[in-house]
């Protein structure tokens, strides 16, 4: 039984491999002045991941 669904399993995913194989070859070409108006922005962190506060453990240095 188990063989059996490890072999289904097996022909579909080759399956899917080869269907979408030709879809991820194909060159899309596309408009550059779509894209012309983009900028870099931020749009991490304000505070860029600094830490406003620290607490250690007493008796233990390397804990904090």
């Amino acid at each position: 039984m188990k063989f059996s669904k490890l072999c289904f399993i097996t022909l579909i995913l080759a399956t899917l491999v080869y269907t979408f194989q030709d879809v991820a070859a194909q060159k899309i070409d596309y408009d550059e002045s779509l894209y012309s108006a983009l900028e870099y922005r931020s749009i991490g962190p304000f505070r860029g991941g600094r830490s406003a506060a620290v607490a250690g453990v007493p008796g233990d240095p390397m804990t904090f």
